[in-house]
């Protein structure tokens, strides 16, 4: 019996994260160091397979997309796909698995290796043609800006399709539509390598001494968590050691400099960071469909802080409307949007084909019946 409506999952495997998602809206989000534990993903995203399965349903098949190939621990690019989609088999051995293609199409993991760069950094196609198809704000984005820990993304639309042609991220990085900056992750000495104290410049230290999230910290835009020690030291993300952290960055420490002057050093951190996104959208604007008028950009992602300020220096030039992605999925499942963008176009594509998922080798005709039904970019 045809079963066109299976139980799809979608996951996201990034290289400090995993993200599970179904189109129900569950999901799971684990952090995970792909440049040293590599080797324990097949058990991290076991654990991840069974308490969704304890927790929802049986998974039919899995949806991927992924961008953790990119991890210094692999040899090549196309090193950490073979590895990554080896332990995702191994991790999931009973369900079809399908891979999400930067051109919008699916392949079986067997096509996926042979065609490493075919699925490489993958994860904002998926998540615009999710938005491009699904709408899932009910009225169409001009662009998307999706903000993580590591990384933004800032995506034009144009008559409901992907308006770029870029796929790697070395094309993505000149156009300004893959900003290599996030909430969480991002070096202090990768934002600025200066920073004005008491009047005066001051060059920074270039060393890890402290990233980003210490002055999200310092600021109160982010919780604090003392049983949480991912930092630069190992100490634990408080307000007092990020800004111990901040300190260390201009070879000062907590009892040299006051909580004004931390203040002040996470400011600017912030802000140039902000004027990055925001030169980003600039330099895309031109390429959406928004036709001289305001431009709806769709936030996605969880740096909704950074966003606000981004918004604010590009509306110096830009009359700009903002949606927000977590106001109509949920918080949550707005931070693992790209896991659920792959479960929704996986599901659409099987029905479109009319695929069983059950029946033998139903992964290998992706690359054929389903590309051939997808409105990819």
């Amino acid at each position: 019996m045809l079963r066109i409506h299976p139980r799809v999952i979608g996951i996201d495997i990034g290289g400090a994260n995993l993200k599970l998602a179904d189109t129900q809206g569950n999901c799971l989000a684990r952090s995970f160091a792909m440049w040293t534990d590599f080797l324990r993903l097949e058990n991290a995203l076991a654990a991840m397979f069974q308490e969704y399965c304890s927790r929802f349903a049986a998974i039919e098949a899995v949806a991927i997309t992924l961008t953790g190939e990119l991890a210094d621990c692999f040899e090549s690019r196309r090193h950490g796909v073979c590895e990554i989609l080896w332990q995702v088999q191994r991790a999931a051995p009973n369900v079809e698995h399908f891979v999400y293609g930067v051109n919008g199409g699916w392949l079986s993991t067997d096509q996926a290796i042979e065609n490493a760069w075919a699925v490489a950094a993958s994860n904002w196609a998926a998540l615009a043609n999710w938005v491009c198809q699904a709408n899932p704000t009910g009225c169409q984005p001009h662009m998307i800006v999706d903000i993580g820990s590591t990384t933004t993304d800032v995506i034009p639309l144009r008559m409901h399709k992907i308006a770029t042609d870029a796929k790697t991220d070395r094309d993505r990085l000149q156009r300004g539509q893959l900003v290599y900056t996030g909430i969480h992750r991002t070096p202090v000495a990768a934002v600025t390598n200066q920073l004005m104290i008491d009047g005066r410049r001051c060059p920074l230290m270039a060393e890890r001494f402290a990233t980003v999230d210490d002055a999200y910290l310092v600021l109160g835009l982010v919780a604090e968590d003392s049983g949480d020690c991912d930092s630069a030291d190992g100490r634990s993300r408080t307000v007092l050691h990020a800004g111990a952290r901040l300190a260390r960055m201009i070879g000062e420490d907590r009892e040299t400099l006051t909580d004004e002057q931390l203040r002040g050093m996470a400011e600017q951190i912030v802000d140039i960071q902000a004027r990055q996104i925001a030169d980003a959208i600039e330099q895309n604007a031109p390429h959406s469909g928004h036709a001289g008028g305001a431009i709806r950009i769709l936030e996605s992602g969880h740096g909704t802080s950074l966003f606000s300020r981004a918004i604010a220096l590009a509306s110096g030039t830009l009359q700009i409307e903002c949606q927000s992605l977590a106001q109509v999925i949920g918080v949550q499942a707005s931070r693992s949007a790209p896991a659920l963008a792959v479960a929704w176009l996986l599901t659409e594509a099987l029905r479109q084909s009319n695929i069983d998922v059950g029946e033998a080798g139903a992964d290998k005709k992706c690359a054929s019946d389903l590309s051939a039904n997808s409105n990819g970019s």
